[in-house]
């Protein structure tokens, strides 16, 4: 390889790394946004574990977790729709009674 051609390896490799820092930060700023630092916490964490299931050879079920994910959305509807109805009872008691 030319010197012409590494260095057009590296500026291609510079552009990359400014493309992927920006894009980090705007994934950044809308995680923030939609109060999901949790989430990317939990991922980060179990990256490493999914690597080492997915070089031992270890299945996952993506159907599986499809149902549990359904699930899970289920019970959170619920839970949102609960939570909504006894906010709404609260104000209800608290708003100014009219004579």
């Amino acid at each position: 390889m030319t010197m012409i051609g590494v260095a057009h390896h590296y500026a291609r490799l510079a552009e990359d790394l400014m493309n992927t820092l920006d894009l980090g930060e705007r994934l950044g700023g809308l995680v923030a946004s939609l109060h999901l630092e949790g989430v990317v916490a939990l991922e980060q964490a179990l990256t490493p574990v999914f690597a080492k299931m997915e070089y031992v050879g270890i299945g996952f079920d993506t159907a599986s977790l499809q149902r549990y994910a359904t699930t899970l959305q289920t019970r959170l509807d619920l839970l949102t729709r609960q939570a909504n109805d006894l906010l709404r009872e609260h104000r209800a008691k608290r708003a100014p009674q009219s004579p």
